[in-house]
């Protein structure tokens, strides 16, 4: 199944869920420190009668492979309710954010198998350079699957500002990363590290919850409103539910508080755009897009 998103946003499943967990085989998942490398054209590979200009961005798919239970002490199904992605360095173009299940951890496999289960298009700004990117997502991952998340930044043609390069830091990794361009005779997945180009830790976390129960009804019942919004999100809740914590996540993939005061939330400080509005409730995780006016 293919979602479109423009700049990260997307209306998300409700389900109920246990504590949010960070996968990651980066040591801190937070930090965005420098860029991988991508093929490209580089000085010596200049060649304009050949259509080859200084800038140019070809293929490049960035992945890496998690055994959430193996690795990651997640015997259960799961629930991914967002990818993130470091950004080192991007512009311009518009990167797809691939989720698949695989038979194994190493992508430089010859037998390796992989089902795609969801894809999420998100547009690339300069604006984000040296940050995580959130990209909201509802995946449902059977107990002992393998899972890999590919980001494939595609051919910029002759253009030379649209590009994207994975972000990396220095924290130290638990699993490879793995690389595949076509454009420069990669055309299959490699462990980075083998071209002994130093510390090319991709930033890549999954983030989700261990699936418990479902409580569908009980949270399709939460009222909303108005929407869009002017000065004011009103928030109804079902008997007996409880709000425990609001947050709003923004265009640019921006986590803030949200509080309510008796149902209602100020929103006249807000910028005009769209927003996911998440509450974790007593009976699970709800959320709902928001357009500010």
């Amino acid at each position: 199944m293919k979602a479109k998103l423009l700049l990260f946003f997307l209306i998300l499943g409700v389900s109920a869920y246990a504590q949010s967990i960070t996968i990651s085989q980066n040591n801190n998942p937070n930090i965005v420190e420098d860029s991988g490398v991508a093929c490209r054209v580089n000085e010596t590979e200049v060649d304009e009668d050949a259509g080859l200009f200084l800038g140019m961005f070809f293929d490049n798919y960035f992945a890496r492979a998690f055994d959430l239970e193996n690795d990651h002490g997640i015997d259960t199904d799961f629930t991914i309710t967002s990818i993130e992605v470091g950004q080192g360095f991007g512009r311009n173009i518009q990167v797809e954010i691939n989720v698949y299940t695989a038979n194994t951890t190493d992508l430089t496999d010859e037998n390796l198998s992989l089902t795609l289960l969801q894809s999420e298009d998100i547009f690339i700004i300069e604006q984000a350079n040296g940050t995580v990117l959130f990209v909201p997502t509802n995946i449902e991952i059977e107990a002992g699957e393998i899972v890999v998340v590919e980001i494939f930044a595609p051919n910029s043609g002759t253009a030379t500002d649209e590009e994207f390069f994975i972000g990396t830091n220095t924290s130290g990794q638990t699993g490879p990363p793995f690389l595949k361009a076509p454009g420069c005779q990669i055309n299959e997945y490699v462990d980075i590290s083998t071209f002994g180009l130093g510390d090319q830790a991709y930033l890549i976390n999954i983030v989700g919850q261990e699936t418990l129960s479902i409580n569908q009804t009980e949270l399709d019942k939460i009222e909303v409103y108005p929407n869009p919004v002017a000065n004011q999100v009103h928030l109804n809740l079902p008997a007996g539910m409880v709000l425990e914590r609001s947050s709003l996540t923004d265009m640019g993939g921006k986590l803030r508080p949200a509080q309510f005061t008796n149902g209602v939330l100020d929103a006249s400080h807000l910028a005009s755009g769209q927003y996911i509005l998440t509450l974790q409730t007593s009976a699970g995780s709800y959320t709902h897009k928001l357009l500010k006016k």
